[in-house]
């Protein structure tokens, strides 16, 4: 089965403007970054790549290098999430940000926050597993290597910025499936709300009906110590 719907020219069609996000992680800890991939789309275009290596300072499990292939060799002349975290808020500033299965790149990055001590930033985002899973109903998967395989969208699977980019071209897709120019209106039409992340807390992207509660808050109390 291939759907077949990559590869369109969005420019001068939709108005779709977001960053979309991925992290890989050095062991179970959320706080563990090893690397970090970012691609901003405008005008439903990508407009400009980002991605660098992170040193996490921690022990490298074999489970997640068989995942990412990086190994501690790799990062030892990185910058620390701390030292890139400037640059990373930099990317990210001004967007919507998406993520494939957003609650554990938005976990990532609120771990990563915790142990630096530093307030979250105000920022949106959103979900394209939940998007992919209302625009493209009756998949037998939803996981991102299987939608970029049936969208056509080349992966180098667990690499953050093939990821990332492949997130995006997902959420570009969706737009044009549905002939809408923003994130909000796709959001609106099938059902998927808004995660927020804010200094002190963050409400997390649900769909319609895959939360009892979709308005719910969650403070900030301390380290964030989830485990994948």
């Amino acid at each position: 089965m291939s759907l077949k719907v990559c590869d369109y020219i969005f420019k001068e069609v939709y108005r779709v403007k977001f960053a979309a996000i991925d992290f890989e992680t050095a062991n179970s800890s959320r706080n563990s970054v090893c690397s970090v991939g970012v691609v901003k789309v405008d005008d439903g275009v990508i407009t400009e790549e980002f991605y660098s290596l992170i040193n996490p300072l921690q022990n490298f499990d074999s489970r997640n290098i068989a995942v990412h292939g990086i190994y501690p060799q790799d990062v030892e002349n990185a910058p620390t999430f701390s030292e890139y975290w400037p640059e990373l808020e930099s990317q990210l500033s001004g967007n919507i940000i998406i993520a494939h299965n957003a609650s554990f790149d938005m976990s990532v990055l609120r771990a990563s926050l915790d142990r630096m001590g530093e307030p979250y930033p105000q920022l949106t985002y959103s979900c394209t597993y939940m998007i992919a899973k209302k625009v493209y109903p009756g998949l037998p998967s939803y996981r991102l290597s299987k939608l970029s395989a049936l969208l056509n969208i080349p992966l180098n699977h667990h690499h953050a910025l093939d990821d990332a980019r492949a997130a995006a071209k997902i959420m570009m897709d969706a737009c044009r499936q549905h002939g809408l120019s923003t994130l909000n209106e796709v959001q609106a039409k099938i059902g998927v709300r808004d995660g927020r992340l804010y200094p002190g807390g963050y409400q997390p992207a649900s769909g319609a009906k895959s939360s009892k509660n979709p308005n719910r808050n969650y403070v900030k109390t301390g380290p964030f110590g989830a485990r994948k």
